[in-house]
């Protein structure tokens, strides 16, 4: 084959770094990030908006605490206990539904469920809950810690709707980008 101009050479390649190394799927993996970052934003902003709307009526329940002595720090540790508590909720069913739906699971992504859930993939996902953790539990606490304790005996009722609205216009644009990913992939 040498006389006749071939040269042929060998090398060895990792299959990971092989596949992970295509542009398809980079490009693959990008948009499945970006769809990520919509559901967890999307589903933030669901959890603050369920929170934020029970605002009038726990703002009592805020001023009591206040008014016994708590202070902004004791306020954030109660939102952050119950966003943690929602949080462990949220995991054990998504671990219910994992293991109820495993075998369409391992048909889909032909994978075993086990194998999804690697070290390093449970190292990302306690990240992620714990950027959902805060950011879940310091916003609500922040507002609610800047509750005038004298508004809330005062039968103080909100009338301005301008934060809602605009929450509600953010959480509609990253459902249209939701839905725009989703009909990419």
């Amino acid at each position: 084959m040498q006389k006749a101009g071939v040269d042929i050479t060998y090398a060895l390649l990792p299959l990971a770094e092989f596949h992970s190394g295509l542009p398809e799927t980079k490009r693959m993996a990008l948009l499945l990030s970006l769809l990520a970052f919509a559901l967890i934003f999307t589903a933030i902003m669901n959890y603050i908006l369920v929170v934020l709307s029970s605002l009038v009526a726990r703002m009592k329940e805020m001023a009591v605490y206040k008014s016994y002595g708590a202070t902004g720090k004791n306020i954030m540790n109660i939102m952050l206990l119950e966003t943690a508590v929602h949080l462990v909720l949220a995991l054990l069913l998504s671990v219910f539904l994992i293991l109820l739906f495993r075998g369409k699971i391992q048909e889909i992504l032909t994978v075993s469920v086990s194998a999804l859930f690697t070290l390093r993939t449970m190292g990302i996902l306690a990240v992620i809950c714990l950027l959902v953790f805060l950011i879940s539990g310091i916003i609500p606490s922040w507002l609610y810690a800047r509750i005038p304790v004298s508004s809330a005996f005062r039968s103080f009722k909100e009338s301005r709707r301008n934060w809602k609205m605009v929450s509600l216009f953010i959480q509609f644009i990253a459902a249209m980008f939701l839905v725009s990913l989703l009909v990419i992939i």
